[in-house]
Parts: structure tokens; C-alpha cells; sequence
């Protein structure tokens, strides 16, 4: 029984007091929840900022990465070069590998027109090889075969454009790339 006394006194004495009590513990919970309000968004920036450069640490790319690339010229390159300029630069972007010839009029139109071309698709590599170099025989690659263009992307052959017409002209070779899958972006 005393027990019950007891707590019945505690909550007399609550009771009692309340008043002036509740109205300090009010003002002290419009403090505390501005505080918390006040805290929590501080600390949410703060997270914002710590997930914001633990993504630039993970992907940094600001000012470490490079834009894609863009080529907009015409490279010519010999064998030894061709590791460099086509297989691993087609990690980064299609390279178009024009094969030039002696041969003038086989190959001529075509070769000035990737000149034209090169400019307008400026996230495309273009390299000119003669065909010696680019396909060392025997056998040789057939003249017939030429005008010759080879597209590459990650490291690989993906398309071989053979026997292009040799009147073709930049839109003509414009229209090619254009219709195989992926190479100019739509």
C-alpha cells in the first residue's frame, strides 16, 4: 500500500506544478525541435558534400576527365602506328581506317571526301594507311576491293565498308557511316 501512496503523491505533485512546468518544457520543445530541425539540415549538407566527393573520388570527372574525344582532322599513319591510333584509340571513339593506294583514281574521290568528312564528325578518328601497310601480303588486298574503309570500335573490326564506289562523295560517305549501327550518333 504504500507504494501506491506514494506514486499517487508523485503524480499530486506533478500536478501540482504543472502549469509553470508545461510552459517551460513547451518552450524547451520549440527550442529543442528547432535545434533538431537546425541540425538535422546542417548535417544533411554535410552528407550531401561527403557523398558528393566520395562519388568525384570514385568517378572523378570534372576536371580529371577528359571530354570525349574529338579529332576533326585526318590522321596518316604507317604500321607500327596502327596499335596506337586504331586499336587503343577505338577504346575512346569509332576510328575510321581509310586504305589509300597509288592508284589515284581508285582511291582519290574517297580519300578527299574522309578529308571533307573529318571536320563534320569530330568524335570519329579518322586515319589514312596504305594498303601495303595496313594488309601486308602476300596476298595483296585486291585493288579491286578498294576504295576500303574500316570501322573500329573497343579494339575490334566492327564493320569493313569494301568496294566503295570510287566516284563517292563526302555525303555519299557520310550516308555509309550513317547506316551502320552506332557509329554516328542520331
Amino acid at each position: 500500500g504504500d507504494l501506491q501512496s506514494t506514486s499517487n503523491n508523485d503524480d499530486n505533485d506533478d500536478e501540482a506544478g504543472s502549469t509553470a512546468d508545461s510552459d517551460d518544457y513547451l518552450l524547451d520543445d520549440d527550442t529543442d525541435q528547432d535545434f533538431m530541425q537546425s541540425y538535422r539540415a546542417q548535417r544533411l549538407q554535410e552528407m550531401k558534400q561527403q557523398a558528393a566527393t566520395a562519388a568525384q573520388e570514385a568517378n572523378p570527372k570534372d576536371d580529371d576527365t577528359p571530354p570525349p574525344p574529338t579529332f576533326g582532322t585526318v590522321y596518316p599513319i604507317s604500321r607500327p602506328e596502327w596499335q596506337r591510333h586504331v586499336t587503343d584509340a577505338s577504346q575512346e571513339a569509332w576510328v575510321v581506317v581509310c586504305l589509300t593506294s597509288g592508284h589515284v583514281e581508285r582511291t582519290g574521290r574517297v580519300e578527299k571526301a574522309v578529308h571533307e568528312l573529318a571536320p563534320l564528325l569530330s568524335t570519329l578518328k579518322f586515319v589514312t594507311i596504305p594498303v601495303e601497310a595496313a594488309i601486308p601480303g602476300p596476298p595483296a588486298w585486291p585493288l579491286l576491293k578498294l576504295p576500303t574503309l574500316f570501322l573500329y570500335r573497343h579494339g575490334t573490326l566492327q564493320h569493313q565498308l569494301v568496294s566503295i564506289p570510287v566516284e563517292s562523295n563526302a555525303e555519299d560517305l557520310y550516308q555509309l557511316l550513317q547506316a551502320q549501327e552506332g557509329v554516328i550518333s542520331k
